[in-house]
């Protein structure tokens, strides 16, 4: 777009001439080049499409954690938006070069990658998790912690499990970071415990600040 001072010549013109449009703007004149060619097919951008909307799918999976660990997101920015900003990259979203007989490109979702949290603080240390499938549940466990660097003994702990083959999940708290006691939760009845993915956080006692998830494999 280029701005041009108005003349005795241009004030003549109107609407479009050849393939330049032109218009007036707060006083000034502005001429619009008109795109001749519309180059918006390329591979690259219907695999970045494709990945916005693999992103947008997966974010109502994610919503219970991105509700407490998001908390310095922009207030224009939703849920599913700043699920979208933190997870649209290659690494996340594998994008195939060929297309399908319907012309859609295959996207495989790379889930120890993605991210439902952001923030400064630290995570626990020694954050793990164990599995007993006979029960259907999980046993959470960190080294306990008093206050330091990006990190306060106050700090609640969560861990969002993800269930991919019936698509659902849900949000735990497991206490504080100073608790040092395993926590154990029970997984929702018809859960397979091998299509489930663990993610963990922290976010302060006020709600303002959290940390980057962890992707926690069950052992």
């Amino acid at each position: 777009m280029g701005k041009y001072q108005s003349s005795s010549c241009v004030r003549k013109i109107k609407n479009s001439v050849g393939d330049e449009t032109y218009s007036v703007w707060r006083g000034l004149l502005i001429v619009k080049k008109k795109i001749q060619e519309n180059k918006s097919n390329t591979l690259a951008q219907q695999q970045q499409q494709a990945r916005l909307a693999a992103a947008y799918d997966q974010s109502g999976l994610f919503a219970p954690a991105l509700e407490l660990g998001t908390p310095r997101r922009p207030r224009v920015q939703t849920l599913i938006t700043a699920f979208i900003s933190m997870n649209t990259n290659k690494k996340v979203f594998v994008v195939g070069e060929e297309p399908d007989e319907e012309g859609k490109l295959e996207v495989t979702v790379n889930y120890p990658a993605i991210r439902c949290s952001k923030g400064r603080l630290r995570m626990p240390r020694n954050m793990a998790v164990t599995k007993n499938a006979g029960e259907l549940s999980l046993s959470f466990s960190h080294l306990a912690e008093q206050d330091g660097p990006d990190r306060y003994a106050t700090d609640k702990v969560y861990a969002l499990v993800v269930e991919t083959e019936i698509w659902d999940s849900e949000l735990f708290d497991l206490g504080t970071r100073a608790d040092g006691e395993p926590v154990q939760v029970t997984l929702p009845e018809g859960w397979n415990m091998d299509a489930i993915h663990i993610y963990a956080f922290v976010v302060t006692q006020n709600g303002k600040t959290a940390s980057n998830s962890l992707y926690l494999t069950a052992e």
